[in-house]
């Protein structure tokens, strides 16, 4: 197990230069920083290969995150635009972790959220979990907690533009949200569990990615936010993201996959 503290989790320059890298064993992956800013454009939480292993197509760049304390809301992404860092939620990160995959944990004000990304052997799929303590267990105050999907979907070599072409529509039905930006691609899933949906339907402009600007390429981009996920009563949050509807649930297939990756380690007979 790795482990990094808040020295180096609540330094942006320091977490930006930690990256994660999670994969499928199909050409799909998951990828990103420590901090949550993308810093890459083979930055994204589920790039998938549609024609597997080949055809690799980012779907999802990002997931915004917001915890509400009362109604009080603490943002804990991160992105870097032209001349600042916004939102800074690294500040509240107190350890990321790859155990076996990666876990970040939040501390905010006697409350503790941990969020873990993982990808599943052999599924064209992404899964992230999210769960609250508190330190105090009287503590009664209201938690709720609200994912926004920034959306890229342009071949994992590209950034992606705004694009009047570009199909914003989605269906939401019984706990799955599907939607599908163009008619050559496969669709985009997302499985939760309960969840109130509302449709927002922006573009954010101009996230910079500064590897790409050290290399001399084409370094901003622009990502479509199509709809909220609002988990009221908080206390525990999934989401499956997928190019198809299963039936999966996000704890068996955790389990499963910690299963595999110690019987590979005990295989290898690795000591570290």
């Amino acid at each position: 197990m790795i482990v990094l503290d808040s020295d180096i989790c609540t330094d942006f320059q320091a977490a930006s230069s930690r990256e994660w890298l999670e994969t499928n064993g199909m050409g799909s992956f998951a990828s990103g920083t420590v901090s949550g800013a993308n810093t890459r454009r083979y930055h994204g939480i589920f790039t998938a290969a549609t024609e597997p292993p080949l055809g690799r197509l980012t779907m999802l760049s990002k997931v915004e995150e917001t915890l509400f304390i009362d109604q009080r809301p603490f943002e804990l992404s991160a992105n870097q635009y032209p001349g600042k860092i916004h939102p800074q939620g690294f500040q509240f990160l107190k350890t990321f972790r790859l155990d076996p995959f990666p876990i970040w944990t939040y501390e905010i004000d006697g409350i503790e959220l941990e969020k873990k990304i993982f990808m599943p052997h052999g599924r064209n799929a992404v899964v992230c979990r999210w769960k609250v303590t508190r330190t105090n267990r009287r503590d009664a105050r209201a938690l709720s907690l609200e994912i926004r999907p920034l959306i890229s979907f342009v071949d994992y070599h590209h950034l992606r533009r705004e694009d009047p072409a570009f199909v914003t529509d989605y269906t939401n039905n019984s706990g799955v949200v599907t939607m599908r930006p163009s008619a050559e691609m496969p669709p985009i899933v997302f499985q939760h569990t309960p969840a109130r949906i509302e449709k927002t339907g922006y573009w954010y402009h101009d996230f910079e990615y500064a590897i790409e600007q050290e290399r001399g390429f084409d370094f901003r981009e622009d990502l479509f936010q199509p709809f909220a996920m609002k988990f009221e009563n908080f206390s525990g949050a999934d989401l499956i993201v997928s190019t198809a509807r299963s039936n999966s649930e996000a704890g068996k297939l955790e389990k499963s996959e910690i299963k595999r990756r110690k019987a590979l380690v005990k295989l290898a007979k690795a000591d570290d």
